[in-house]
């Protein structure tokens, strides 16, 4: 008796029973059984109609008792299908899933209105290579060419891991791609726009290493860039000066007309300050009414002192605040390395030194550190210093 048209069916269920492409809540304990219990059912269905009615052996018979069933493993199947294209579709976030040879299998309109490509151009790509042709010409990776972009995106798959990465866009917009290997042997992308987050997470960065009043870099970021400069010049063997300034007369001003002037002339301050030096070169507040500046690429002692006469006359300028004009001064002492110390701690208690022997000077005055002259009080060089600036 022959038995041909068993297997093919069976095997047709079995694969139709167990394919699921996303997974679903199970309503009751009996449902998840549902499928599995179809198939088997459907098999003794196929031996009872085979072993007991073999003069007919037609597939009529198979076929009366199967398409119930297949009606239904077919409909459950239909079913998912549909759900599956409605949660797809109304993802917040864009998707592509891609087979084991790269194929474009599943994406979503969300996929091509983040990366801003035409529907109808992803709708005719067939593979993974494809799309990034289509970025690239989208301007999404930066200046990078296709091949480029391929050769980066062919070691991430290789390593068949979860990676996150960051796309910029055009108009400042980033969107976050992770990358989840399936069990095939594909992968699927998701893009996620965080353009909003990543501009909240550099503020935040940016309010950490800056002053909140004027903007100017704080005391940790101040460190950093005297820390990097200390490096670069010790390699280019040329000096880092280091200048803190103090404002004269600002507590008098902060005490008669209140802190709302006070802080407007700080910003003020810190403008002019701003204005005087290189784009090379660093300012910062430390705190209070004190600011430090750091000169690189001195070549030459006359530099520095050209410098702090400019900032002490630039500063010492009357400002004028609500239709008043309000005048300070400053003060600043200076270090030089390597000549005064190579290290970051030693120049800060070098400049604040120097700047002790400037304001014991009096007001408007510049000081460079001297070893020998390290006791408070001791003016040795600073009447020079003062004439220098004078003249």
């Amino acid at each position: 008796m022959s038995r041909l048209g068993l297997n093919i069916p069976v095997h047709f269920w079995a694969n139709a029973g167990k394919s699921a492409t996303c997974s679903f809540p199970v309503r009751s304990g009996m449902t998840r059984f549902a499928a599995p219990s179809a198939v088997i059912v459907a098999a003794i269905f196929q031996l009872l109609a085979i072993y007991a009615a073999p003069a007919i052996r037609l597939p009529l018979v198979f076929a009366a008792l199967a398409a119930p069933l297949a009606a239904l493993l077919l409909s459950r199947a239909i079913r998912r299908h549909r759900l599956l294209k409605i949660a797809v579709a109304n993802m917040w976030q864009g998707l592509a899933s891609y087979d084991s040879e790269g194929r474009l299998v599943l994406y979503n309109a969300q996929f091509c209105a983040m990366l801003g490509l035409s529907p109808e151009k992803v709708r005719r790509a067939r593979t993974h290579r494809d799309i990034i042709d289509l970025s690239v010409r989208a301007g999404s990776y930066d200046g990078l060419s296709a091949d480029d972009v391929w050769r980066q995106d062919a070691t991430v798959i290789a390593l068949r891991q979860t990676a996150l990465a960051y796309i910029d866009l055009p108009g400042n917009r980033t969107l976050a791609e992770s990358h989840v290997p399936t069990a095939d042997g594909g992968w699927v992308r998701t893009y996620a726009d965080v353009t909003g987050r990543r501009r909240v997470e550099a503020r935040i960065i940016h309010m950490a290493r800056h002053d909140a009043l004027t903007d100017l870099p704080n005391r940790a970021l101040f460190r950093e860039r005297l820390e990097l400069a200390l490096e670069g010049g010790s390699d280019r063997a040329r000096p880092v000066a280091l200048l803190f300034l103090d404002l004269d007369r600002f507590k008098e001003v902060n005490d008669t007309r209140g802190h709302a002037v006070g802080d407007r002339l700080l910003v003020m301050v810190a403008e002019r300050l701003r204005r005087a030096v290189r784009e090379t070169d660093t300012v910062a507040r430390l705190g209070g009414d004190e600011f430090a500046i750091i000169q690189t690429e001195v070549e030459e002692a006359s530099q520095t002192r050209e410098l702090a006469e400019r900032l002490i006359a630039l500063v010492s300028d009357p400002y004028d605040i609500d239709d008043a004009s309000v005048s300070v001064g400053a003060s600043i002492g200076i270090t030089v390395a390597p000549a005064d110390g190579a290290g970051v701690d030693e120049l800060l208690r070098s400049a604040d030194v120097a700047l002790y022997r400037a304001k014991s000077a009096g007001r408007g005055a510049y000081c460079f550190f001297a070893a020998n002259a390290e006791k408070p009080g001791d003016r040795r060089g600073i009447a020079a210093e003062r004439r220098q600036a004078a003249e």
